[in-house]
């Protein structure tokens, strides 16, 4: 794979993210792009959401920007619970590390869920109970929870089929 990249000039997602640290490292700071153009010195806020799946290649990046810029403040969003992407690189460590790892930073639980139904959070503060805070419903629909046996599941032809290395 890399073989190919090499011989093609192409770049892969973290091909593009090693450029961009070399490029802040050597002093390059401005960019440009359809929407405008700017100086990472300039920057005063830097938003990263999906911040559960931050990497090394990421962390590099924010660091070699904050060295150039070292008033850019971060504001980072994300979900221990929904980090899923260990397999490109991903640790949590910089999730859970981030007030220590961050000079003056403060870290807020956002504890009411919008988007699922009171039954639904309820039966997941029941499975989650006791690794963390508990939700809470911002609508009132009661919503419906299926308890299924999975040891009971039977799938369907085309799940057979669609998900033959799974099942």
């Amino acid at each position: 794979y890399l073989e190919r990249l090499s011989e093609t000039g192409e770049e892969d997602f973290d091909g593009l993210l090693q450029r961009a640290i070399r490029e802040v490292e050597s002093g390059n700071l401005l960019f440009s792009r359809r929407s405008g153009s700017g100086d990472v010195r300039n920057l005063r806020h830097i938003s990263i959401d999906e911040f559960q799946d931050f990497s090394l290649l990421f962390s590099d990046l924010i660091g070699a920007i904050r060295n150039r810029n070292h008033t850019a403040q971060l504001f980072c969003v994300g979900d221990d619970w929904q980090a899923i992407n260990r397999f490109a690189g991903s640790r949590l460590k910089y999730f859970e590390d981030f007030t220590s790892d961050i000079d003056k930073s403060d870290r807020l639980y956002i504890s009411t869920n919008h988007r699922s139904s009171a039954n639904v959070i309820s039966a997941s503060n029941e499975l989650m109970n006791g690794m963390g805070n508990r939700a809470k419903a911002g609508k009132d629909t009661k919503g419906n929870v299926l308890v299924v046996d999975l040891a009971e599941f039977i799938p369907t032809t085309i799940e057979r089929e669609r998900h033959k290395y799974v099942i």
